[in-house]
């Protein structure tokens, strides 16, 4: 069964499949542009391939959508894991 992920956008929930090789292809393209540009970048490509009619230009989701929505598709592409507790710091005494 194939990992997918829904996001909300604009309040209207979509089902993004992982990315495929050329939607990674061009993830990386996009990793190369301007940084502010990535994450509608990551969801142009995300969406491309399952709702191809929507027009990001025309929605008018929060920040806190994005953000999510972007996290969830990087997630399900294994591009970055999922936060658990937060890293015990490794403590170092030195003995001088």
């Amino acid at each position: 069964m194939a990992k997918e992920a829904t996001i909300t956008l604009d309040g209207v929930s979509y089902v993004v499949p992982a990315l495929n090789i050329g939607q990674l292809e061009d993830l990386t393209v996009a990793f190369d542009g301007a940084k502010a540009r990535i994450p509608f970048e990551i969801l142009r490509i995300a969406l491309a391939r399952v709702e191809p009619q929507v027009d990001l230009k025309n929605l008018t989701p929060t920040m806190d959508e994005v953000g999510t929505a972007v996290q969830a598709i990087l997630e399900t592409a294994g591009l970055q894991k999922t936060q658990g507790n937060p890293p015990t710091p490794l403590l170092v005494v030195k003995n001088d």
